[in-house]
């Protein structure tokens, strides 16, 4: 009689997560989490300095009529949603960054492999938000340069 497993269970070879490091592994893992939350974090500080300057930037100053003034403060309106929305996607994004290199350093130093497990799949969501965003961007810009051709004629 065969070996079956019953439908709808994972086995050891469908996870790919169930891995085992050795020191040097373990020792990699450890600099990966560092150089993921260093990367994290900067872009969170590079977040905050965009809405700084979304806020405190005065695009309109130097300008001397009253029409170049309203003009100043419809771009700077749409500059500060522009750096919300900026921020709001690329903080959930880089929030998933963090949260891999925070389980995964936690993982290693206590040497739980569940930790470890459960920041790879935070990093899974990361790179898989960033290839949807990705997509989603270059059918625009296809999209984009389809009318322009289309608009030349």
């Amino acid at each position: 009689m065969e070996n079956r497993t019953p439908a709808g269970t994972v086995t050891d070879a469908d996870n790919i997560f169930n891995i085992s490091f050795d020191g040097v592994g373990l020792d990699h893992l450890r600099q990966l989490s560092l150089w993921a939350k260093v990367t994290s974090i900067c872009a969170f500080i590079g977040y905050i300095c965009t809405l700084i300057t979304a806020f405190f930037g005065h695009p309109a100053a130097g300008q001397a009529d009253e029409n170049s003034a309203a003009i100043g403060v419809t771009l700077r309106a749409s500059g500060v949603l522009g750096a919300f929305l900026v921020v709001i996607i690329g903080g959930a994004i880089n929030y998933f960054l963090y949260r891999f290199a925070v389980a995964v350093g936690q993982g290693v130093q206590s040497m739980n492999a569940l930790k470890v497990n459960s920041g790879f799949d935070s990093l899974r969501l990361y790179f898989k938000i960033i290839g949807i965003l990705l997509i989603i961007g270059l059918s625009i810009l296809v999209l984009a340069l389809l009318v322009a051709l289309l608009a030349t004629r």
